[in-house]
């Protein structure tokens, strides 16, 4: 834990560009970026829940001109528990 505080201590305040266009009420590349992802995925037949679940609040977050932080992760719950069963424990947002 110490290593990691050391590398990434200096940069605990960076904000990806994703954030920072949601709160300032711009829209986001998330169509360019994890939507070219779902796209690709279909077009192979092959799935893509996570991002899935990622365009729709990232669009969602877009129509509303902002963000609020009620529940996002926990909205990953259900894709886990399909897709991931074998995580040890329980995920705790």
């Amino acid at each position: 834990m110490a290593l990691y505080r050391k590398i990434w201590g200096a940069h605990t305040g960076l904000r990806a560009s994703m954030l920072q266009d949601l709160e300032k009420g711009r829209d986001t590349e998330i169509n360019y970026i994890n939507g070219l992802i779902c796209q690709k995925g279909r077009e192979r037949d092959v799935a893509t829940p996570f991002n899935d679940k990622l365009v729709e609040l990232v669009t969602e977050a877009q129509k509303r001109r902002g963000v609020n932080n009620s529940g996002y992760l926990s909205r990953f719950d259900a894709l886990l528990k399909i897709h991931a069963p074998d995580l040890p424990g329980q995920v705790a947002w």
